[in-house]
């Protein structure tokens, strides 16, 4: 009878630490800096408000009148989060980026490829348990390289860079 007794209690012991309604651990969601442009965004709760962040960017898919324009970007670091009020958090953080440009006009083509460091700074509100909508600003210094008739090298700084963005949480933390 005790070995029953204490199967029975470990098994409720287990269910409740499986059960339990810890916070989401991951975000997945889409980031949109304008109309023609979007982000998949992923983040990663690494310990307590610390995220891991990685971001893929599809840009300028342009085909038509003899142009052809697109790029390609990743992006990946961390960002901090802070209460400020109720749902609302802001965060802030830094990011290296890769981003590689193409761009074809009648018989000249171009090509660019940009390495950047960036800082990252938003409020979000917490929609749900599983949901967040905010806006971002990263604004961010490179080294640029292109290729055209010349090949080029020059410094690059952006500070228009805001972006809406929306995500989902899911899975459970291992606290």
């Amino acid at each position: 009878m005790k070995k029953y007794t204490l199967l029975l209690i470990v098994l409720a012991g287990l269910s409740s630490t499986l059960l339990a309604q810890d916070s989401p651990k991951h975000e997945i969601g889409i980031r949109l800096p304008d109309l023609r442009d979007f982000n998949v965004i992923y983040k990663n709760n690494i310990s307590g408000n610390t995220y891991f962040r990685l971001r893929s960017s599809f840009t300028r898919l342009n085909t038509g009148s003899g142009v052809t324009n697109f790029g390609l970007g990743s992006f990946a670091g961390l960002e901090q989060r802070k209460d400020i009020a109720g749902k609302a958090e802001f965060f802030y953080g830094g990011e290296l980026g890769l981003f590689y440009s193409y761009s074809s006009f009648t018989n000249v083509n171009s090509s660019s490829l940009n390495v950047s460091l960036g800082g990252i700074f938003g409020i979000q509100h917490k929609l749900s348990e599983y949901f967040n909508l905010g806006i971002e600003i990263v604004p961010s210094i490179g080294i640029n390289t292109s290729t055209n008739l010349d090949a080029n090298i020059f410094f690059d700084a952006s500070f228009s860079s805001a972006a809406i963005f929306v995500t989902y949480k899911f899975g459970k933390t291992l606290d």
